[in-house]
């Protein structure tokens, strides 16, 4: 007995003793988010907190790496060897254009059919070398019918469009110059000179006096013009190279990074000083795509019953490889409905909530995919259980959760770089940080997604970024048996509205990004893989913003679920 009472006596000194720790624990815990991550910071600078700018010196990048072997060169490369023009009247004139068709335009449903497009100046010479974005597609209105080509350069001057017709019609041809090469050229060229046009920034506040805030730049290198001392935040950023000017206060420690936040370098009248007149005028040409005139309309018949083009194969999971690597038009819009050409879709929304049970849908990358978040708000009943994006900032990690079904929607931002205004660092995670949350017998549907914050650096930070993709897929993919990952590829807003994006995050670089997805995920054999193509019914549909039209998330939701069902089913 007294063996026993002693016994307890020592268990009960035990539990004080851990009570003690863990609260001196969480008290220290609080009090160091309280210093961090006050919301008045965050979010609503208080008054008194002055942040010192950061000082923006121009100087030629260094350590910009030789393009692996798989690729030979990087897209930049290609434009080097481009003379900037002298006068503007040498860019391609879409009045003197051409678009020539291949045939007679009589064809059947499924048929290919081939233009050419040759580029004249405005002095009305024909354009002798290629390099322009050139974009094309099939168009009929009045069915709500579109669908989009292949374009190959011929590098002198002319571009052959490959279509498929889908559908039976009268469907007009259409063509647009995206960017003239010298345009391209121009932008390529700034990816040389650090720091890019719209600087990632560090924010760096004393922990006791808010007084105390500097802002400086950062890069992927330990290497930041204009300053001599740098910040190696490689550690802090989740072990992803980070690097950012030390403060010259000397009263703020590389300790003291706290926010993450941007410069546009064009918004703040910056970057128009380090221009020549020629650059300056190319640069602020209207991002408005200019319009071919084709005057060409197809005769599309059908040698069946049908109106439109099906097949008979079922979009299973022995159709995903053969979506990842088509060559032509993933598919066509029909009635404002999109249809994959690779297989028939048997899912419908009305079928949504029995392929959710227990399904925790996780969705990283930037704003493009908080839209898809959005839809599938619209689709599912689900409540919050975190802040929402009105109280904690748009980049923040959202989840919403339906008990019924046990289905939860999460949307994540990707690592850096990501342009952001006064946001906590650690809410940009790497992929694998992000995925580590995740036990291995979770039902797990992914989608992935990078792009548009990437377009301001030199294309190897984008390709670095893909393989990282790749590496957590292959990990997730033997780690948890459960999921389904789709890869989001990039979409075109060709036909922009806005006049000051041109030169930091010019849609021309959409294709070349795809690519990059295409080709790294080439040899990823598994049927819990997907390519998600977003350009083809983008550039169709002439979208004008990066962030595309609502009926295009839900018909892309659909394209989604069309996989995921069947993959669901083998889990039943």
């Amino acid at each position: 007995m007294g063996i026993f009472n002693k016994v307890v006596r020592t268990n009960g000194l035990r539990k004080v003793c851990i009570c003690v720790a863990v609260f001196f624990f969480f008290t220290f815990a609080i009090l160091s988010l309280e210093r961090r991550f006050d919301l008045k910071i965050l979010f609503n600078k208080p008054d008194g907190l002055k942040t010192r700018a950061p000082d923006i010196v121009y100087s030629p990048c260094r350590h910009i790496p030789a393009a692996p072997e798989v690729l030979g060169t990087w897209p930049e490369e290609l434009y080097l060897n481009y003379t900037d023009i002298e006068d503007l009247l040498d860019l391609p004139d879409p009045s003197r254009s051409t678009v020539e068709l291949n045939g007679n335009g009589r064809l059947t449903i499924g048929a290919h059919v081939y233009v050419t497009i040759t580029l004249f100046d405005h002095h009305g010479r024909k354009r002798r070398k290629g390099g322009d974005v050139v974009r094309a597609w099939l168009a009929e209105p009045s069915l709500g019918a579109a669908a989009s080509a292949r374009v190959v350069d011929n590098n002198d001057g002319t571009y052959r469009a490959q279509f498929v017709v889908f559908w039976e019609g009268r469907p007009e041809v259409r063509a647009a110059i995206i960017m003239p090469r010298e345009a391209v050229s121009t932008a390529y060229k700034r990816r040389y000179t650090c720091p890019p046009v719209e600087v990632n920034t560090a924010v760096f506040i004393h922990p006791r006096d808010l007084s105390i805030a500097e802002e400086t730049p950062c890069n992927f290198y330990p290497y930041i013009s204009g300053y001599d001392v740098i910040c190696n935040l490689t550690d802090d950023n989740f072990r992803r190279p980070w690097y950012c000017g030390k403060p010259r206060n000397t009263k703020l420690l590389c300790s003291d990074w706290t926010l993450s936040s941007e410069r546009n370098l064009w918004q703040l009248n910056t970057e128009q000083k380090h221009m020549t007149s020629t650059q300056l005028e190319l640069i602020s040409l209207s991002n408005n795509a200019l319009p071919l005139k084709t005057g060409i309309f197809l005769n599309v018949t059908s040698d069946s019953a049908s109106h439109q083009f099906k097949t008979d194969l079922k979009c299973d999971l022995r159709a995903l490889e053969s979506a990842r690597k088509t060559s032509t038009a993933d598919g066509y819009l029909y009635e404002k409905k999109w249809y994959n050409k690779i297989c028939r879709s048997q899912f419908s929304f009305v079928q949504l909530t029995k392929y959710l049970n227990n399904v925790k849908m996780v969705l990283i990358g930037d704003s493009t995919s908080r839209q898809f978040f959005y839809e599938m708000q619209n689709l599912v009943t689900c409540e919050f259980t975190t802040d929402t994006w009105d109280l904690a900032g748009k980049h923040h990690e959202v989840r919403c959760e339906n008990e019924t079904l046990k289905f939860s929607l999460t949307w994540k931002p990707h690592g850096l770089p990501f342009c952001t205004t006064n946001t906590p660092h650690q809410y940009f995670r790497p992929l694998s940080v992000h995925l580590n949350e995740y036990g291995e017998a979770d039902k797990l549907l992914l989608v992935l997604h990078g792009a548009a914050h990437f377009y301001n650096f030199h294309s190897h930070v984008f390709y670095e970024y893909v393989k990282e993709m790749k590496s957590t897929v292959e990990a997730v993919l033997k780690s948890h048996p459960r999921s389904f990952i789709v890869i989001k590829g990039p979409n075109a807003f060709s036909f922009s509205k806005s006049t000051d994006h041109f030169i930091w995050m010019p849609d021309s670089y959409a294709a070349v990004y795809e690519k990059f997805v295409r080709d790294v995920f080439s040899d990823l054999q598994s049927d819990r893989v997907m390519f998600l193509d977003m350009m083809d019914i983008t550039v169709a549909t002439e979208q004008w913003h990066i962030h595309s039209e609502k009926f295009i998330i839900h018909e892309k939701l659909s394209e989604i679920f069309a996989f995921y069902s069947t993959f669901s089913e083998t889990l039943s």
